[in-house]
Formats: structure tokens, sequence, C-alpha cells
């Protein structure tokens, strides 16, 4: 079972999904959806008709890995076969993006994700529309 969100103000400003759940995965969520309002404001329109969404995890790469693997991964020979899975990020971005760029998540007809090593480790989110 999905975690249920809730909105509340956060300093004078409404601010949508903000978690129960107790897992650092949904904290971090919980801390894009306060850089997401923040970000668009009031300017974005947020979607109601089928969208598509591309999703592009980067996760930092670990200090443990040795010179020849962190070269192997400039080089783009190496994905990270860490958690969270590639179905969880898609979760996670879904639910922290809902009435905020998005009115319902059911409305993503369109979904293509990956995931990377990189440097500041993120989540990049681009959005079309499909009619």
């Amino acid at each position: 079972m999905r975690p249920r969100a809730t909105t509340r103000p956060i300093n004078g400003r409404q601010v949508a999904m903000v978690y129960k759940h107790k897992t650092q995965q949904r904290r971090e969520g919980q801390i894009a959806a306060y850089v997401v309002q923040a970000a668009l404001g009031n300017k974005w329109k947020t979607r109601s008709n089928a969208f598509g969404m591309e999703l592009t995890a980067y996760f930092s790469v670990p200090k443990s890995f040795s010179i020849k693997k962190k070269w192997e991964i400039k080089a783009g020979g190496v994905f990270p076969e860490v958690k969270p899975d590639l179905t969880n990020i898609a979760k996670m971005v879904e639910d922290v993006c809902q009435n905020i760029l998005f009115d319902d998540d059911r409305r993503n007809c369109d979904l293509h994700i990956r995931k990377f090593y990189g440097d500041p480790p993120r989540i990049e989110v681009t959005l079309w529309d499909l009619v």
C-alpha cells in the first residue's frame, strides 16, 4: 500500500504532497515536492490530459569503487544496479508531482525511465502532451 499524502501550508504557501511515511525515499520525495512547487510558483498550469513522461535518475558514484571502475563509469560502461528500482523511482516522482504538474498520475500514458551515475545526484523529469 502506498502512503497517503495531504496538503498543508508552509511559509504561507500551499505545498502539495506531504508524506506521512517514514522511509528515506519518501522524505526525499517530500523535499522534492517543495522544490518543484517553489520553482514553478503560480506560472505552471496543471495538465489534465494524457501526457508522457521521461525520467532520468542520476546516482552518486560510491566512494568504495576503484579508480578503474570510476573510469568505466565515466566512459558509460557501468550502470547503477542499486535500489530504488525503476518502478519505485517512477512512483515517487508521480506522487511528488501529482497536483503540481498534473492532476492525476493515471493520465501518464507514455513512460521512459533510465538510471545513470552522475554528479550531482538528481532526477530529471520531462513531460509532453499526447493529445
